[in-house]
């Protein structure tokens, strides 16, 4: 069976990231490469974050896409985010973006209790999703990994500007979607 090749499918991404959102975009992204066989998968992407697991999850499965990957940040890319973001060989933002780096916390509902042992589990994996993330942002873009510890210290907002001097993207530019092209819309 021959299939239809097109140069690139554009995903407008419009969401956080938990189990459910990340099996349905894999499940898209698997999809479309079966039926489409892109060159490039253009994602446009605005999100406040979400589950660390899930970001994970995602940003090794973009990374291991044989079509290549283009990002572009249309609004906010908060927290994880920024790490499934990074999957992007290609990475831009729209001129009024921005993308926020945080250390990683978890939440706690009603009346819950812990023993010593189960904190200190709680703060070993803490400790290593934060370092995980710093890793992948070090690894991808300009900053250090003292520098990206920083951020996610104090919590860093960086506007466009920044970005691309940290080289998180190459280029500040706004989206052009052309005519008559796939285009998938992924919102929550």
């Amino acid at each position: 069976m021959n299939k239809q090749r097109v140069d690139t499918v554009y995903i407008n991404m419009f969401l956080d990231f938990n189990r459910q959102t990340v099996k349905q975009i894999m499940g898209l992204c698997t999809d479309i490469v079966g039926q489409h066989n892109p060159e490039k998968l253009y994602f446009m992407l605005s999100s406040n974050g979400g589950e660390v697991v899930a970001g994970f999850t995602l940003y090794n499965f973009l990374v291991g896409l044989s079509t290549k990957v283009v990002m572009h940040n249309v609004g906010t890319v908060d927290s994880i985010a920024t790490v499934v973001f990074l999957a992007g060989d290609e990475r831009y933002a729209s001129e009024h973006s921005t993308f926020l780096y945080h250390g990683v916390s978890f939440t706690v509902q009603g009346s819950m209790s812990f023993t010593l042992d189960q904190l200190e589990e709680r703060v070993s994996s803490l400790k290593e999703d934060q370092e995980r993330i710093a890793k992948i942002i070090a690894d991808k873009t300009g900053l250090s990994l003292d520098q990206t510890k920083k951020y996610q210290r104090r919590g860093e907002t960086l506007n466009p500007e920044k970005a691309k001097e940290a080289k998180i993207i190459s280029q500040i530019r706004e989206v052009t979607i052309p005519a008559n092209v796939p285009l998938v819309n992924i919102v929550t």
